[in-house]
């Protein structure tokens, strides 16, 4: 009976630990521990390019590589819709910064707030969440509203809940907007609102390599926060990576980007991405200016085996460079 009776309670004894840990797992897979379950792959993917010419940060984007790069345009924070007023961003990067850019439409600009860190997620402002190593547990929140206030804050997520770290304030960051319209006159029709940032990398302890090598990737998401007439209810809010709930806090859903070693402004028909091209692609790119309906090149009749023009495309290739301006 006695060994009975211990059996019993050994039995017992490996119910109690057997439902422990299934509530361990069950806990832990609820706070987001489990990340290979429930961290889905990025549905947003953005190569950005290096850009060798100096920036000017004054929101105005009058660099002409930022004409020269990929741009996109954010949408819906859940289901991906069309917003009402539309924000186009941009991307590059050189050694020392990731620059981003948002040109954001905007009927009616607006803004109360002029101290550091307060609350601009309440006004309209465009947002950019960093997560360098991809890890989804800490990252880094920058805010910046139409009339330049800056919020920035070290996150972190953890089991009971997310803690934010407004101590922290990045000292290299460079920002500016501009703006075309008026912002708080409301009686007034305005254009848009444009964001120019620099984030220096030495600021991202947590990146795989400082600055970033060709080829490694982060994790990032861009936002925008639209009030027209200063009402909650009418909030427009844009992400470029949807998010799965209600919050722009939403790591595991962050798009990727994949920093590129070719320039931005690389030349068209440069299949190497290595600055140079070869003679009939740069024929067609100077007649394309001059003549947007000629014939492509026919190598067989304008370049012989030894890469010599004749005479009539010498003659042409001189008459476009008289009369364009690179």
């Amino acid at each position: 009976m006695r060994m009975a009776g211990m059996e019993a309670d050994q039995l017992n004894g490996c119910k109690a630990i057997i439902l422990l840990l299934a509530a361990v797992v069950a806990w832990t897979g609820f706070y987001g521990y489990a990340a290979a379950e429930t961290a889905a792959p990025p549905s947003r993917s953005l190569s950005v390019r290096r850009t060798t010419a100096p920036v000017e940060i004054d929101g105005r984007l009058d660099e002409a590589d930022w004409s020269a790069c990929d741009s996109f345009k954010l949408a819906g924070y859940k289901d991906g819709a069309e917003p009402q007023q539309s924000t186009e961003c941009r991307l590059m990067w050189d050694d020392t910064y990731l620059y981003i850019s948002w040109k954001c439409v905007d009927a009616d600009i607006w803004g109360t707030l002029t101290g550091r860190d307060d609350p601009l997620y309440n006004e309209e402002v465009a947002e950019a969440f960093f997560n360098p190593d991809g890890d989804t547990e800490t990252y880094l929140e920058l805010e910046i509203s139409p009339r330049g206030t800056l919020w920035d804050g070290n996150i972190r997520r953890s089991s009971s809940g997310r803690s934010v770290d407004l101590a922290w304030n990045s000292l290299l960051l460079k920002s500016a907007v501009s703006v075309e319209g008026t912002v708080n006159q409301p009686g007034d029709k305005d254009s848009c609102w444009t964001v120019e940032l620099a984030m220096p990398f030495a600021e991202l302890a947590d990146a795989p390599h400082t600055p970033p090598q060709e080829g490694d990737s982060w994790r990032l998401n861009l936002y925008r926060i639209d009030l027209p007439e200063r009402n909650t209810k009418l909030a427009e809010y844009s992400a470029w990576s949807p998010v799965s709930g209600d919050t722009f806090h939403d790591p595991d859903r962050f798009g990727e980007i994949i920093f590129s070693g070719s320039p931005v402004r690389a030349l068209r028909g440069d299949t190497n991405e290595d600055g140079k091209i070869n003679i009939f692609d740069l024929l067609n790119l100077l007649r394309a200016l001059s003549d947007p309906e000629s014939q492509p090149v026919d190598s067989a009749n304008d370049v012989d085996e030894n890469g010599k023009l004749n005479i009539f495309d010498l003659l042409m290739l001189l008459n476009i460079f008289k009369d364009q301006t690179f």
